[in-house]
């Protein structure tokens, strides 16, 4: 999952690769399926929560990506960066297939906007 807090650069809130073709959805608070990688905000492999700061609406984008073969990744999961995952899956996806959500800040909290789609 990215956000783009401004449009210079795109910041990974949550990286997980090698997802079983098996796997139907993804529970929250669920582990063990899949690889976790790096967020940017230096949590390690966990979920960064994105609520961003500052008035107007945020996209966050949610990226799927089904793939012909593997990507040549680290062993070591803190060093998959989101960055790193999209360099090592360029050029080979078979289907992506992104989501985007925006959302207001009101009080302190990330709220669904009227425009969510």
């Amino acid at each position: 999952m990215t956000t783009q807090p401004d449009s210079s650069w795109t910041k990974s809130n949550w990286v997980l690769d090698n997802l079983p073709a098996t796997t139907a959805g993804h529970g929250v608070n669920s582990n063990g399926v899949g690889m976790p990688g790096a967020a940017d905000d230096g949590v390690g492999t966990a979920y960064a929560p994105p609520c961003s700061q500052g008035p107007g609406a945020k996209t966050y984008t949610f990226t799927l990506s089904a793939l012909s073969a593997l990507p040549t990744l680290s062993a070591t999961a803190s060093a998959n960066t989101g960055a790193v995952v999209t360099a090592a899956i360029s050029g080979q996806p078979v289907h992506q297939h992104g989501h985007r959500d925006r959302q207001l800040r009101q009080r302190g909290r990330c709220l669904p906007s009227a425009t969510s789609r």
